[in-house]
């Protein structure tokens, strides 16, 4: 615990690379975390903030092979996938199960007795023959039960179709994301929060948009970035809308119907943007982390649903200048810098319970709590 800073550590034995809410939990703030060390011994953490107290708690489950990002099942508070590596006598290849947290009361993680006694129970394993070997990621769709889940490797959106009871998983069909440049690979996706069928995906410098209906591209941002396009994520109030990261460390907020430039753009981090999320309740807020070691806290007011003149104008923002709409006295800036990670910032979170805690994990496997400062959260509300 952090008194000064009204923040929460918790340490992990191993170095982390991915955090995932646990969607099923709107009553609660739980995080699900995955290591990737290099021993073997790897482990899922079960994490629970009690703001009352500021405290976490925890539960630990031992995972078999390096976990490179992890998915909670939306309406479940059990299931989970990951996606990991397994080594092979010729390389390493990355593969995706679904499991299933088991045993006694595991969600009393207060209970230290229980959370020790349950253990993951692998459900499935998906089919690998088609994906290159190297499933990266997973995407869900956010906003209902899964009987559709989208595996991407290097190039490819592999479209699988899920049994009732999420017991099996069919390939059905593969959508090819084209590549200007033979080594490079597909670095993140997102599923589009208002939409049942459409995916985004950041590959080089792009961002492509796909219809996994129709099988066919929807939009495309060509050069969203100056480098590399790392990350991605969708308005949760607005359609159309989305933000990207890249390695020119540039946030840019874009409208898709519009992708020949962007709507607005940050220039606050010093090195590589690995995460870039909005708030799931104020889209006004968006949090980024980076390989500079730090967290940012903005609030996007002038093109947010909070917003609701008729805001259209490109704007550039820097750590030094504040974007004020001559409409509202509310003005887009920086609220907050987080600097308690030591090491890269590789991923984020919000709380799917509370809209103002969010979850930091740094490679040296230190994960932080933080909560909007208060101020924030009252000029919202108010």
């Amino acid at each position: 615990m952090d008194d000064n800073n009204n923040s929460c550590v918790y340490g992990l034995r191993h170095q982390a690379r991915c955090v995932a809410p646990v969607l099923g939990s709107t009553d609660r703030n739980i995080f699900l975390l995955g290591t990737v060390g290099v021993t073997g011994d790897n482990e899922v953490h079960l994490l629970e903030y009690d703001d009352d107290q500021n405290q976490i708690y925890n539960a630990s489950f031992p995972h078999p092979n390096e976990i490179w990002s992890i998915s909670a099942v939306p309406n479940h508070r059990d299931l989970f996938f990951t996606c990991y590596s397994v080594a092979t006598p010729v390389k390493q290849d990355m593969r995706s199960a679904l499991w299933k947290i088991t045993g006694d009361d595991w969600s009393n993680l207060r209970s230290k007795k229980n959370a020790n006694n349950s253990q993951l129970e692998p459900i499935m394993t998906l089919d690998s023959k088609h994906t290159e070997g190297a499933i990266s990621n997973l995407l869900l769709d956010p906003n209902s039960e899964p009987n559709k889940i989208v595996a991407v490797d290097n190039s490819n959106l592999h479209i699988y179709s899920l049994s009732q009871g999420l017991s099996k998983a069919m390939l059905g069909n593969t959508i090819k994301v084209p590549k200007t440049k033979s080594y490079e690979k597909i670095s993140s996706g997102s599923w589009n929060v208002h939409s049942s069928s459409q995916v985004g995906v950041t590959i080089e410098r792009d961002v492509r948009f796909y219809d996994i209906r129709t099988m066919s591209e929807s939009h495309h941002i060509s050069n969203a970035h100056g480098i590399q396009t790392r990350c991605l994520d969708f308005n949760p109030n607005k359609p159309y809308q989305v933000v990207t990261g890249g390695d020119d460390c540039k946030i840019k907020f874009w409208d898709i119907r519009n992708p020949s430039t962007h709507t607005l753009e940050l220039k606050q981090h010093t090195h590589w943007v690995y995460c870039v999320l909005f708030n799931p309740f104020h889209d006004q807020l968006v949090l980024s982390s980076s390989s500079d070691c730090q967290v940012n806290l903005n609030n996007i007011f002038s093109i947010s649903s909070a917003n609701h003149h008729d805001e259209n104008s490109t704007e550039d923002i820097d750590s030094n200048k504040e974007n004020v709409s001559p409409k509202t006295t509310q003005s887009d800036g920086l609220v907050s810098v987080f600097d308690q990670h030591e090491d890269s910032v590789y991923s984020c979170a919000w709380s799917p319970a509370d809209p103002w805690v969010f979850l930091s994990l740094s490679y040296d496997g230190r994960a932080v709590v933080n909560n909007v400062p208060r101020d924030e959260k009252y000029k919202i509300l108010l």
